[in-house]
């Protein structure tokens, strides 16, 4: 698959996985447009040498906001367009931006006859209002945000942008909506709606609630995702997504929490010993109290005949992990080095020394470890 570079340079293999198994679930977009009435295109492109007509408004696309765009985004227009199909623009329609707002995927619900330009993505036709607000919905759902970020050619390589051809490549999520589900979304939608229309829109923190709802009914009442699932989803967003956005400052380059390191070490024993279910051997997980500023992170496992609980040492390895680190960097080129990561093998015990970095020790990254270890146990490296 063309894709996979993508999602190995951002994610791993349970995201792989996971996508696999949404595309399973349904259809393309692009699919379920061309079979359910839908009319779908670019906005209007720009030509000087043959012009075909001067609309008299245009969006201004740097005003197109998330859910809903209103008039005032529309500015009287005086330049020469393509012609095109006028009926792609009857409100209400569906807009997307080709960029984002505010670092985010921006849909936006059109109740007003404007043109926008190609830079926008139009979805509109003879359907129910409440499936253009379904998609609006969708669109801007973390989910879509997860499978674009890891799917797109251009989004997290050159600059923060989607194609039409992705956006309608994904898988569509309309056609899993049922009466009720749909409902709930528009609901919510139309919440997001009257809020932006009114005169006090929604806080930020109010905005957030109704959208989790959103988010929650895509993950849990359509896809029915596993635990797993949603933890591959959030910690991609988390750190990998915010990593892409702040760089430098990102907080998946934070130094560890113990309450993290606690979890990561209660999801890999468990994933291991699922694995080892019946063979009177458990994996356990000892966990270290490493100081913000030591570069490395270090869990240990211990393989023994009772499971036990998660053990917090108190032992002092902040030096040890420090002359450790200057071992695992390597020259790639003049200015390029890797940090590499290392399980350790010792009688019983496997110690997994990590960069001290949140984005090493998410609960992703422990699902992730648990299986490289299983394969490591079956292959007997």
């Amino acid at each position: 698959d063309t894709k996979i570079w993508k999602i190995a340079m951002w994610g791993g293999m349970n995201d792989w996985e996971l996508i696999q198994k949404i595309q399973s679930k349904s259809i393309s977009l692009e699919e379920y447009l061309d079979s359910n009435k839908w009319i779908y295109a670019r906005g209007i492109n720009s030509d000087s040498q043959n012009p075909d007509f001067i609309p008299e408004k245009i969006i201004n696309t740097k005003l197109i906001e998330r859910y809903y765009t209103s008039q005032n985004a529309s500015k009287v227009n005086h330049q020469a367009y393509r012609n095109i199909e006028k009926k792609l623009f009857n409100p209400p329609y569906v807009l997307m931006k080709e960029g984002q707002h505010k670092k985010q995927l921006a849909a936006s619900y059109i109740d007003h006859f404007s043109y926008c330009k190609t830079s926008c993505y139009v979805f509109n036709g003879n359907v129910e209002t409440s499936l253009k607000k379904g998609l609006v919905s969708i669109l801007n759902s973390r989910l879509t945000t997860y499978l674009l970020f890891l799917t797109s050619s251009s989004w997290g390589i050159e600059r923060e942008r989607v194609l039409m051809n992705e956006v309608i490549e994904s898988p569509a999520l309309l056609p899993l909506l049922q009466d009720d589900t749909l409902k709930k979304v528009v609901s919510s939608f139309d919440s997001i709606l009257s809020s932006k229309k009114s005169n006090s829109p929604f806080t930020e923190t109010d905005l957030k609630s109704i959208e989790n709802k959103i988010n929650s009914i895509i993950i849990d009442d359509i896809l029915k995702f596993s635990i797993n699932g949603k933890t591959t989803v959030n910690d991609c967003l988390e750190y990998s997504l915010d990593l892409f956005k702040n760089k430098e400052k990102s907080k998946a380059l934070y130094p560890v929490m113990q309450k993290q390191t606690i979890e990561y070490g209660m999801i890999i024993s468990a994933e291991l010993n699922d694995f080892l279910e019946g063979q009177d051997l458990f994996a356990n997980a000892t966990v270290y109290n490493i100081n913000r500023f030591t570069p490395l992170m270090m869990i240990k496992l211990s393989f023994t005949e009772k499971q036990k609980e998660v053990v917090i040492s108190k032992d002092y390895i902040d030096d040890e992990l420090k002359k450790i680190d200057q071992h695992l960097w390597e020259k790639e080129t003049k200015n390029i080095y890797f940090r590499k990561k290392l399980n350790y093998k010792i009688e019983n015990n496997i110690y997994l020394i990590r960069p001290n970095q949140r984005r090493f020790w998410s609960q992703s990254m422990a699902l992730e470890d648990a299986s490289e270890l299983i394969l490591e146990i079956l292959t007997g490296n």
